[in-house]
């Protein structure tokens, strides 16, 4: 198995790094490793596991008939299915997918995901586009193919096994299917690998999601799986239809997680008007002896946190001069301190900016040069971070001796509706970080 010789490889390596957003799955990944890992930089897996779907019984034999039917082949129809998963989960509108062609090469299939387009002409401009590729490399034998991958050009590697694949479309190309040599996709440490077995003497296609353990929960990864399930059924069901009409969850899950949010309460006393700490001061009317929030061996009433917020608010407030819009970030463990300095902020008028303290310095840096942030409220072992900025630094871990003597009661509103509450930038993992307001 080899790849494109360094000129037709260099081509379509260009044609992928122009794509602005490529796809982030920091959302999959275990909580321990969000925010550390670069998927498409990780090259040393440590726990290789895999999850497996069988494909069987009447899904397999009604696949074969769309085939049949549309002129189709079966890897085209499972390349659109894990496009489809990338796009759901990597958030992107373009996909890439490394597809193992056995003893020929590894080939990019790049998807622009038009949600109004059929499903069946997508699965057809990914079958003519890998043909065209196929029939029009220069395959150089020199290096194996191992050695040729680039992680970062790929979002995830795909292959499929059929015994017949390829044979009557490659003129030269006739070598048997060998996936137990050294070269194996299974010996890659290439973080994320789908492999396809179809069997047509069990009428059975065996797909095997390989993975490192360390980075992923398996409850994941099934989950992955059973969208694909989900999506080929679907295909199956109505291969005419727009993309944009696909459901992206299993019946089981989707009927879950309605009943989960079949929470709704009617709010007759809102009006577009209110604020979300003027809500939260609302509430703590309705409860004030309740508690609010716990933290490990802390618990603060809604009376007792509300007033912390009043107090904090005022502080800011005297320190510095706060317009609405105005930003402040927040470099914060997580504990009450938290609620109190995101209930402060939105009193004081301004808005807050969320920074997880297990960035890196450059990633903070940039969102706080991008910001302009006048304040920042941060734990005392952070300051040392922070030596280098002129805004003012607040400690919150002293809080208690901060805003003793300022007055606990409500403020005057300082802020309206329209404006900002928060600002949350994206992961960076594909780039720099972008803002959502």
């Amino acid at each position: 198995m080899q790849m494109y010789t360094q000129n037709g490889t260099d081509g379509w390596e260009n044609q992928i790094n122009k794509i602005e957003e490529r796809c982030d799955f920091t959302s999959l990944l275990k909580q321990e490793q969000k925010n550390k890992v670069v998927l498409n930089q990780y090259n040393h897996v440590k726990q290789q596991k895999s999850s497996t779907l069988l494909i069987k019984d009447n899904l397999y034999k009604n696949l074969k008939m769309v085939c049949r039917q549309h002129c189709l082949n079966l890897n085209s129809i499972l390349q659109f299915s894990w496009h489809k998963i990338l796009n759901i989960y990597g958030n992107s509108q373009h996909t890439v997918i490394g597809t193992i062609v056995p003893n020929i090469g590894t080939f990019p299939s790049i998807v622009d995901h038009d949600m109004d387009s059929l499903i069946i002409d997508a699965i057809k401009h990914i079958q003519d586009r890998m043909n065209e590729m196929i029939r029009q490399s220069t395959v150089d034998f020199s290096l194996p193919m191992k050695e040729r991958v680039t992680h970062n050009l790929f979002d995830w590697l795909f292959a499929y096994k059929d015994n017949s694949i390829l044979q009557s479309e490659i003129e030269g190309k006739e070598k048997s299917i060998d996936y137990e040599t050294k070269y194996t996709v299974e010996k890659f440490d290439y973080p994320l690998v789908v492999i396809a077995y179809e069997s047509v003497e069990t009428e059975c296609i065996t797909i095997v999601q390989k993975y490192p353990g360390e980075l992923f929960e398996s409850q994941t990864i099934d989950n992955i799986l059973g969208v694909a399930n989900e999506i080929l059924s679907q295909i199956v069901d109505n291969p005419v239809s727009q993309i944009s009409d696909l459901h992206l969850l299993p019946k089981k899950q989707l009927q879950m997680i309605e009943e989960w949010n079949d929470t709704a309460t009617d709010f007759p006393e809102l009006n577009t008007t209110t604020t979300l700490h003027e809500l939260f001061e609302e509430q703590v009317e309705k409860s004030s002896d309740k508690i609010a929030v716990v933290y490990e061996n802390v618990q603060l009433t809604y009376r007792e946190l509300n007033e912390s917020a009043n107090q904090l608010a005022r502080y800011l407030r005297s320190i510095c001069y706060i317009h609405p819009d105005d930003l402040i970030a927040l470099l914060l463990d997580k504990s009450e301190l938290m609620i109190i300095s995101i209930l402060s902020v939105w009193k004081s008028g301004a808005a807050y900016i969320p920074i997880d303290p297990s960035y890196p310095d450059e990633r903070i840096q940039f969102i706080l040069q991008d910001t302009k942030a006048k304040v920042i409220i941060t734990n005392k072992k952070y300051l040392t971070r922070l030596e280098s900025y002129s805004m003012i630094k607040i400690d919150v871990d002293s809080i208690r001796s901060i805003i003793n003597g300022h007055n606990k009661t409500n403020m005057s509103p300082m802020c309206s509706c329209t404006n900002l509450a928060y600002i949350i930038y994206t992961s960076g993992t594909t780039g720099k970080p972008k803002s959502v307001l």
